[in-house]
């Protein structure tokens, strides 16, 4: 067992053991943990060695990746077309309008507009109506993404109300559900303003499930390094996020149909997968796994293609310069003073937030990483995929 992940993840090293141990054991020992380890030590000197600390100290990488994320970041500012004197208003328009066009391969079960719509008029949130300063529910959905009106109903509205809306997702009807792309919409300033202390939001997005939406609040402001970066790439993290929890329920509505669905995905009740030899498969690694491994029969409940990118990927191909970070988010430094992360996010976190060193990113990625090889394996694979595969009566439409 490898004790750079024990110190990379900052977990019991016994049980660490334990757990690698009883998973080597079943994948007739392959050394997963080992060559991991030593792929992330071998790929992060490269990386380092692009500029020309492969050998520093901790600080002094630091300094060279923190340098790096705020000469990139101010191309990315410029490629926006922003400056960093410009108003929330403006920033969030343009970075709403490049992540709606990085998303548009990422798909969801969802609401449609139309069947939003239909569900808002039968249950008006008509205190968020009040709160707004607006009297016509109609007129509101004309102007106004029937999404953002329920985005804030259900940070504003009482427990009845969401009550009465579950139940009437609970009737939807055929028309009203569909697989479609994740959109990312910005909430207009003026509803931020007279909504603020209502809406329980502790960073600049709300994730909405049901609508398949990623709302983001005009908060975002440019004046510290890394902020365009750090803001654009968690918002393309929700809008994959909501595509990757989305495959349980399309799995089911192509089982049980819509009527059942719905509901779970509005109480957040997402199918749970079995553990595998003590292994816990997220639905993260089965959404990577079937960009490139498991088959259609595996998943014949997903009708489209499934493509997963990073966000480091899906950011290159913005500004080429960050070509730089491609297959870093699982990478880190480790010397005796620490362990620095090369994960993007975690950087631009720590310039933009002006923070020491997070790792909250490569940490979930090595783990995903880590999963996701030991469930390559042959032993792991096959009982994954006997499980995907569908086995329930089919609901026919």
């Amino acid at each position: 067992m490898s004790k750079f992940l024990v110190d990379l993840l900052d977990v019991k090293e016994r049980e660490f053991r334990l757990y690698i141990d009883r998973l080597e054991k079943v994948a007739l020992n392959p050394g997963v943990d080992i060559r991991l380890a030593n792929e992330i030590r071998t790929k992060a000197k490269v990386k380092l060695a692009q500029l020309d600390c492969e050998d520093a100290s901790l600080s002094e990488t630091r300094k060279a990746l923190r340098e790096k994320l705020a000469h990139d970041d101010t191309l990315l500012v410029k490629k926006l077309h922003l400056t960093k004197t410009d108003k929330a208003e403006k920033i969030t328009k343009h970075i709403v309008m490049t992540a709606t066009k990085m998303s548009e391969n990422e798909r969801a079960l969802a609401l449609t507009p139309a069947g939003l719509k239909r569900v808002l008029k039968a249950v008006p949130p008509t205190k968020t109506l009040k709160a707004l300063g607006l009297r016509s529910l109609p007129s509101v959905m004309k102007r106004h993404d029937p999404r953002l009106l329920y985005a804030a109903a259900l940070q504003v509205e009482s427990k009845s109300w969401r009550s009465q809306v579950h139940a009437r997702l609970n009737r939807a009807e055929g028309r009203d559900v569909a697989e479609h792309a994740v959109d990312v919409i910005a909430m207009p300033p003026e509803w931020l303003e007279k909504l603020e202390d209502a809406l329980n939001v502790s960073g600049f997005y709300i994730v909405n499930r049901e609508t398949a939406s990623v709302i983001v609040l005009p908060k975002v402001k440019l004046s510290r390094a890394g902020t365009c970066t750090l803001a654009l790439s968690l918002i393309l993290q929700a809008a994959q996020r909501i595509a990757v929890e989305s495959l349980p329920y399309r799995r089911r509505n192509f089982l049980r149909g819509h009527q059942a669905v719905l509901q779970e995905i509005a109480h957040d009740m997402q199918p749970q997968l079995t553990s595998i030899h003590g292994l816990l498969p997220t639905w993260h690694v089965v959404y990577q796994m079937a960009s490139n491994n498991l088959s259609e029969e595996t998943l014949d409940f997903v009708l489209d293609e499934i493509r997963w990118e990073s966000v480091e990927m899906k950011l290159a191909k913005l500004i080429p310069e960050m070509g730089y970070w491609i297959d870093t988010h699982y990478l880190a430094y480790a010397t005796e003073d620490g362990i620095q992360s090369l994960h993007i996010v975690d950087i631009a976190s720590d310039l933009a937030l002006d923070k020491e060193s997070s790792r909250v990113h490569v940490e979930a990625s090595v783990w995903n990483e880590l999963q996701l090889r030991y469930l390559k394996e042959d032993v792991f694979q096959q009982a994954l995929t006997k499980q995907l595969q569908s086995t329930e009566e089919l609901v026919l439409y």
